[in-house]
């Protein structure tokens, strides 16, 4: 396995922010407000809180779902962004967080995770760059089961150890469409085989 090693200090700063943030029960929610907040500043300085605040909220504004979450038994979320949390129906980290147990094997649906972490730590032994893609089932907030598809990133950190990246889409629409369209060549093919069994007789 080709593991990375982040070298990039801001990086290392914001994900020693986060986990240092939940140990001392600071929501990332109050994080995500503003770099002057006493959040920062009783973890970083001025100048390098500013530049995480600033990496914090272009994550959080990306139009997919991202997440960050630790690489051991545990796999505490660290971060996940606002499209994640519609995804989930969910107006707030921390409402998420809840909803999950703040683990990614609580975001997974209980029938598929056996078979998604198996698969994760698979293609991550045999990724050269430590990728994977996954679809599973998840469950939303109103208890609703949707699809969705995962493009993990396996990654070393100094600073709270090995975590993962994920980018997560709602592939709900495009996994029935898929499967309408297979039935629709079945359908066809069927059709057409009983058409030249018809003409043989």
């Amino acid at each position: 396995m080709n593991t990375h090693i982040i070298k990039h200090n801001l990086i290392e700063n914001m994900l020693m922010l986060l986990s240092t943030a939940q140990e001392k029960n600071i929501s990332t929610d109050l994080l995500l407000q503003s770099s002057d907040s006493f959040a920062y500043s009783s973890l970083l300085n001025q100048a390098v809180a500013d530049s995480v605040y600033e990496i914090m909220n272009f994550m959080d504004e990306m139009p997919s779902g991202f997440l960050i979450y630790q690489a051991n038994d545990d796999e505490k979320i660290l971060f996940a962004n606002k499209a994640l949390l519609r995804i989930f129906q969910c107006d707030s980290l921390s409402e998420f967080q809840e909803l999950t147990n703040n683990s990614f094997k609580n975001i997974v649906y209980h029938e598929d995770l056996d078979a998604v972490e198996l698969s994760i730590a698979e293609q991550i032994t045999h990724s050269q760059y430590d990728l994977d893609y996954v679809e599973y089932r998840i469950v939303r907030k109103d208890g609703s089961i949707r699809w969705v598809e995962d493009y993990g990133h396996f990654v070393k950190s100094k600073a709270v150890g090995d975590i993962f990246y994920v980018f997560i889409n709602d592939a709900t629409d495009k996994r029935a469409q898929h499967l309408k369209e297979k039935a629709a060549l079945i359908s066809e093919k069927e059709e057409k085989e009983a058409n030249e069994a018809w003409r043989e007789r």
